[in-house]
């Protein structure tokens, strides 16, 4: 990965999680906690599965450049 191409990624992500919050932001605790069908994800829970994968993925990324940087 180029630095550019990282910087581009970086920015994304940014975007992205900001525009998570901008969606989010103001939902009360009723909204967060609402499931349209019993065996459907409820706000809250998709937020917190999107912060999971993000820091799984991310690490996984970290890892990578370093490998990368020490070969």
């Amino acid at each position: 990965m180029t630095p550019e191409e990282r910087q581009k990624a970086a920015a994304f992500l940014d975007e992205t999680r900001d525009n998570m919050l901008r969606a989010t932001k103001g939902l009360s605790p009723a909204q967060l906690q609402y499931k349209p069908a019993p065996d459907r994800w409820s706000v809250a829970e998709c937020l917190e599965h999107a912060t999971i994968v993000e820091t799984f993925v991310l690490g996984n990324i970290h890892n990578a450049i370093k490998e990368t940087a020490a070969s």
